[in-house]
């Protein structure tokens, strides 16, 4: 009897022991499965620092403020004026002037203000005279030009869309804030739903990229990007219920050039 009673406390005991190996198993696995989340953070935190100075150095550049001013005059004097502010995306250039990438509603007339006139501010804020090139409803996009003074950054394009859980960059001037530049990813492809939208400004009828960058008020015609500094997109209309911005994208901006016989660096988009 004696003997049962010991096998069996070595048996409890054996258990006991088994079960604090096991948890202290669970617990070492764990802390390696935790750091190694704790290392990935730290790299892809590092990433995004890394990428974040590099788009200062190398976008930012490239992005502008556009102001345009619509007036009414009388006997050559003015008696009225609106205005309006977005944001766009130097794309080219050739020896005397840079080529903006925006959106055609951030450069319309409005209805009754028959004299246009556009301001140009480069990422350092430097002020010059804007002259649109081309524009489309349909896309809602239009080319404007300007002229060099300083050296200013080109962007590329990207050569197709960018598909759903792509991460991306919003560049441009929300509120009139200046080069604010945001992360985020694409939610989806939806098609707009501009009820107020005045169709000689705005009439887009394809699906637009839905993402989540940050936009707002101003980011108009502001560019959106990939990881790998190409436009994918440019950054047309807001969410009135969430912070999603919606993207004319880069497949329909190629369509856009290429209709309109754009040269890059002399050479046209097929």
């Amino acid at each position: 009897m004696r003997h049962k009673k010991i096998l069996l406390f070595l048996i409890l005991a054996l258990l006991i022991a088994l079960s604090g190996c096991t948890d202290i198993l669970t617990l070492q696995k764990e802390n390696r499965e935790l750091k190694a989340w704790v290392e990935a953070l730290q790299a892809e935190t590092e990433n995004l620092y890394q990428l974040f100075e590099d788009i200062s150095l190398e976008v930012v550049p490239a992005n502008v403020m556009i102001y345009t001013y619509c007036y009414k005059t009388a006997f050559g004097i003015i008696y009225d004026e609106v205005g309006g502010q977005g944001s766009g995306v130097i794309i080219s250039s050739d020896s005397e002037n840079y080529y903006v990438l925006t959106n055609n509603h951030v450069i319309s007339s409005k209805p009754g203000y028959p004299r246009v006139e556009h301001e140009i501010y480069d990422y350092k804020m430097n002020k010059t005279r804007g002259y649109v090139v081309f524009s489309d409803p349909n896309y809602d996009l239009a080319v404007v030009r300007f002229r060099k003074s300083i050296e200013l950054a080109i962007l590329p394009l990207a050569n197709k869309n960018p598909v759903k859980g792509d991460r991306v960059v919003a560049i441009g001037q929300p509120e009139g804030q200046l080069n604010v530049i945001t992360f985020g990813k694409v939610i989806n492809y939806i098609l707009p739903n501009c009820s107020d939208c005045n169709p000689s400004e705005s009439s887009v009828n394809f699906p637009c990229i839905l993402h989540d960058s940050f936009t707002n008020h101003g980011n108009s015609g502001g560019m959106l990007i990939n990881h790998q500094k190409e436009i994918v997109g440019i950054n047309t209309f807001g969410s009135t219920d969430t912070s999603y911005g919606l993207a004319v994208p880069i497949e329909k901006i190629q369509a856009f050039l290429a209709e309109h016989d754009f040269l890059f660096n002399n050479e046209r988009i097929d």
